[in-house]
């Protein structure tokens, strides 16, 4: 099952560490856990692009992004300011699942997260700025929290060659369950879609 539209803030990764089209356990750490396929051929709209970007984003007190600043305030919060943002989204999202969730290895990594209860997330866009700039924004503030960046030793962080970051996601929601067709909806169930699969053996 499938449900709307999030869209979250990451700490800044770099630009091919996260693909349109990927299901991830964490969309926070998305290299714990993951699964694309390369092969897959989604259509995309036209990127929304814009230049000379700026956007000042709020942070928590250990430097996390954890919102976009809507109003003058300036505490605790960073000017995000980039050559150019570009804005990539799936032309369907729904039909885009579909289609990923028709492979055998796709099921399969559905089937082990039904297994385990554990909801996952589809990729659906990405925000990726282009030679980014992260700026403390704290007129008078002696010690402000630093934004948090990937470490070094992750298999996704930054470095000095990284002319493109993502920023943000847009993510749905996708929950699996073992169960008959002829099951009744829960509950719980609504607002999302849904599609049955025969299990891999037909068990």
């Amino acid at each position: 099952m499938i449900i709307m539209s999030d869209t979250i803030l990451m700490p800044p990764v770099a630009s091919g560490s996260i693909k349109i089209g990927q299901l991830l356990v964490d969309p926070l750490s998305p290299d714990v856990d993951s699964y694309h396929n390369e092969n897959d051929a989604l259509p995309l709209r036209v990127p929304t692009t814009q230049t000379e970007f700026e956007e000042t984003i709020h942070c928590d007190d250990a430097g996390r992004f954890i919102g976009r600043q809507f109003h003058s305030s300036k505490e605790n919060s960073v000017l995000v300011q980039a050559d150019q943002m570009s804005y990539t989204t799936l032309r369907d999202p729904l039909s885009a699942f579909r289609y990923t969730s028709r492979r055998a290895s796709s099921q399969a990594y559905l089937h082990q997260a039904a297994l385990r209860r554990q909801p996952l997330y589809y990729v659906t866009a990405i925000q990726t700025l282009s030679n980014p700039r992260f700026t403390d924004d704290y007129p008078g503030s002696a010690t402000p929290p630093r934004p948090q960046i990937r470490r070094q030793d992750s298999g996704i962080s930054l470095n000095e060659q990284d002319d493109n970051v993502i920023l943000g996601l847009e993510l749905r929601k996708v929950y699996c369950r073992v169960a008959s067709p002829e099951e009744p909806q829960r509950p719980s169930d609504v607002g999302y879609a849904y599609k049955n699969y025969a299990l891999l053996g037909g068990r």
